[in-house]
């Protein structure tokens, strides 16, 4: 018995090492990314002015509608089903592959068709030509990087992800350098994928005996139900998050799609940090669903309070200096009306923060279909109000439509988590955290250089947010092993 409970003990830190080795490679993958996107959507804005950088913004957005519909949720799939069925990792890998080339082709012929029907300016058309290939190679890139996570390497994407971002920022130091034409800056991206690509399949074949096509329709039949809530769940969430950019395009034209995403291209920093906690958590906690439901509701709880005590104080500094943000990032009085969107959009990154937690509860339980219905629905409400917004309040109308379509999102998911969020919201910690807000806000409010906000803010991270509201229980789930 004794020999067991040691063994059961060792099991438990490794598990919980891994997911803090995955937080980690999460953290650096996601780093490298967000910080090669800026610096690559910053340059455009920047130097290229709004309408240029509308009308990339434009086509990467809509290049990017069109992945989703490639990868069709089966990246979420097999990284959420092959860590509870690991002894069948040759045949879920080929045959999950083999629908994902089927949407690959779907997606691409469809974007090939759009880019035909669609009234778009020459350059938009031109680059939704080229970044066709680069959807491709991305879409098998990230079905390859799902692999890795499935399989908790994480170590293995942060490295090609490296590679990648490297090569990009060199074009973004020559973009300043030569001011290349829009268009080679695409094509330097889709040659990027490629080379990348080519690596990750060669990492992959460490871990599978070979790549195999399985032109089978039974394949098809076995995955249909799960590809479908799935797939559905993610082709709309990325619609509903981005819908509101093709709107504009239309409505207004393709600068205010450069005005509202120089805004929006800030905000993406805050939105790394669930997508690196997501990363590394998702096939743990899939795995402790099935395993464990008590250290699987102790992640969560401690993912949604990490995303809180961050959140929060960071949307009051945002709203606090988005013009003195805005003019220090862009100089360009262009883009004036951008300090008002990231001052009131902040807070529907707030909203989103508080959702991601709960989403993931859903997704690791097997209640993804909730969230496919959810987004489908609360799709159709946004496209509604973003049409009647910003004709009424033009790129502003973006905002107020994401403050109401993201809070329909969180009441439907504190529903059907109602148990778990009584013990999440309902606490002392929590109304200590309020007026702990209250006091961070009087203080920015007061004090209004931005250096001394960003030091309270680190400050009140690290006495109130570590030594105060997290308890023992969750220190210890994040502290780092010898």
């Amino acid at each position: 018995m004794i020999y067991k409970s040691v063994t059961k003990q060792n099991l438990d830190i490794n598990k919980e090492r891994s997911i803090k080795k995955n937080s980690f490679f999460s953290f650096l993958t996601t780093t490298f990314r967000v910080i090669a996107n800026f610096f690559l959507f910053w340059t455009i804005a920047r130097y290229y002015g709004p309408e240029i950088f509308g009308q990339f913004t434009y086509a990467f957005t809509v290049v990017t509608i069109f992945l989703y519909l490639a990868d069709f949720g089966l990246d979420i799939l097999l990284t959420t089903d092959l860590p509870k069925n690991i002894k069948s990792i040759n045949v879920i890998f080929n045959e999950l592959i083999t629908i994902k080339l089927v949407f690959i082709g779907l997606a691409s012929l469809l974007l090939f068709i759009y880019a035909l029907v669609v009234n778009l300016s020459d350059l938009a058309f031109q680059l939704l030509l080229i970044l066709n290939f680069y959807l491709i190679a991305t879409s098998f890139i990230n079905y390859l990087f799902a692999f890795f996570r499935a399989l908790e390497k994480l170590e293995i994407e942060t490295k090609i992800t490296f590679i990648y971002n490297l090569l990009v920022i060199i074009v973004i130091a020559l973009l300043n350098f030569f001011k290349f034409d829009i268009k080679y800056v695409a094509l330097s991206l889709v040659t990027f994928r490629y080379i990348v690509l080519l690596l990750a399949i060669q990492k992959s074949l460490k871990f599978i005996s070979k790549i195999r096509i399985i032109f089978d329709f039974d394949v098809l039949k076995k995955y249909r139900s799960k590809v479908s809530i799935f797939g559905t769940h993610y082709i709309f969430n990325y619609l509903y998050y981005n819908i509101d950019t093709i709107l504009l395009a239309y409505i207004i034209g393709e600068k205010s799609v450069g005005i509202f995403q120089a805004a929006f291209k800030l905000l993406v920093i805050l939105l790394i940090i669930p997508e690196i906690i997501n990363n590394a958590l998702l096939p743990a906690l899939s795995r402790l669903n099935k395993e464990n439901k008590l250290t699987w509701e102790r992640y969560s709880s401690l993912l949604n309070k990490l995303l809180m005590i961050i959140i929060f104080p960071a949307a009051l500094l945002v709203y606090f200096n988005s013009q003195n943000i805005i003019d220090i990032v862009y100089a360009n009085s262009q883009y004036h009306v951008s300090a008002d969107v990231l001052k009131y959009y902040v807070f529907v990154i707030v909203i989103r923060f508080m959702v991601e937690p709960l989403g993931l509860l859903l997704t690791t339980s097997n209640k993804q279909h909730i969230r496919a219905y959810t987004v489908i629905l609360v799709t159709i409400i946004s496209v509604l109000i973003n049409i009647i917004f910003i004709q009424k309040y033009g790129v502003l109308g973006v905002v107020w439509t994401g403050f109401i379509t993201n809070s329909l999102i969180l009441i439907t998911y504190f529903f059907f988590s109602y148990d778990i969020c009584k013990k999440w919201y309902l606490n002392k910690q929590n109304v200590y955290f309020l007026f702990s807000i209250i006091l961070f806000g009087l203080a920015v409010f007061f004090i209004k250089t931005i250096l001394a906000h960003i030091f309270i803010y680190l400050i009140y991270l690290t006495v109130f947010g570590y030594y105060i509201f997290l308890t023992k229980e969750e220190k210890a789930l994040i502290s780092v092993y010898k």
